[in-house]
């Protein structure tokens, strides 16, 4: 559908694999796995995790590895679509019945090398794991696998150099949070909704860039540490004393997810979203909100806490 929406606004769409971008002065080049080159002035990162060609790790969680696979189930076992979630001593999976005789297992577990299973040990790892909430045990004991299991890097990272003159980065691209506290469709939404007036002002007020840089990475920061520590809480809610979960329930730190009550602290100049661009504008400060609030209901925030009084 995003593809369909970008051709009916006439953007050309380039269906291939990108081999490595390179950038210049003019902006960027751009090597494609079927051999052609193409240029552009301004590069959107969005490949998500798989983005590791413009920046280096600002800071990163647990080393977490999430195993994949695709199971087809016998015919007498008819499974409606379905979720069950289960925690283990050393990780916690997620298994979803898709109708049809099909379910699809995904087992979390330490990035670190000792325990993560060996190729030829990797089945009996999901059926042992998997196997150990009762329920999801009856699905898999007459099931095959589909395909081979896929090992996809599921740490917390933030990524540097959020954007610049030339790039932005959305999405897992720019940063990725832990799957236990099922944040990462609304991270990826909130950082590319807040990404067009960045690049615009970028593009169309030069001078503004500096304003709009720090304006996207004071976010996408904010939200990372907010998520981060929302995934804590999730995995502080597991009555388990191994490694994995210890090193989990106590990252990145010890304050608050949402600090409440709320408590306003005062009012700064900070870069707001207005009409499409980024500009400075007078916000109200609270604890909770260190970013500032610059309207409610429509109304400036400033002006209100003005008309109402400094409420502690």
């Amino acid at each position: 559908m995003l593809i369909q929406d970008l051709l009916h606004h006439g953007v050309e769409v380039v269906e291939d694999t990108v081999h490595s971008l390179e950038q210049n002065p003019d902006g960027w080049l751009v090597s494609l796995h079927s051999g052609r080159q193409r240029a552009f002035d301004f590069l959107v990162e969005a490949r998500g995790r798989r983005a590791d060609t413009l920046t280096k790790v600002q800071r990163r969680g647990p080393e977490s590895i999430a195993i994949g696979a695709l199971w087809s189930v016998k015919e007498s076992i008819d499974l409606d679509p379905q979720v069950a979630v289960s925690s283990h001593c050393d990780g916690w999976s997620w298994v979803a019945s898709l109708g049809e005789g099909a379910i699809y297992t995904q087992v979390n577990c330490d990035g670190v090398a000792d325990s993560v299973p060996k190729h030829d040990d990797v089945i009996s790892f999901l059926q042992t794991r998997v196997g150990e909430n009762a329920q999801v045990a009856d699905w898999l004991r007459s099931a095959e696998l589909i395909g081979k299991p896929h090992f996809r890097g599921s740490t917390a990272v933030l990524n540097d150099a959020l954007a610049g003159d030339r790039h932005i980065r959305v999405g897992d691209a720019a940063m990725a949070v832990d799957p236990l506290s099922g944040n990462g469709v609304f991270q990826s939404l909130s950082s590319a909704l807040s990404a067009p007036a960045v690049v615009n002002t970028i593009l169309q007020v030069p001078h503004h860039t500096e304003l709009a840089i720090s304006y996207y990475a004071d976010r996408v920061g904010h939200l990372f540490d907010r998520f981060s520590r929302n995934g804590r809480d999730f995995y502080a809610l597991v009555d388990a004393r191994s490694d994995y979960w210890e090193r989990r329930r106590c990252w990145p730190d010890q304050l608050p997810a949402h600090i409440s009550p709320d408590r306003v602290v005062g009012t700064a100049q900070k870069p707001v979203s207005n009409n499409g661009l980024i500009e400075l504008a007078e916000v109200v400060i609270t604890e909770d909100q260190p970013l500032g609030i610059w309207q409610v209901d429509g109304e400036n925030a400033v002006d209100r806490l003005r008309r109402l009084g400094r409420p502690q």
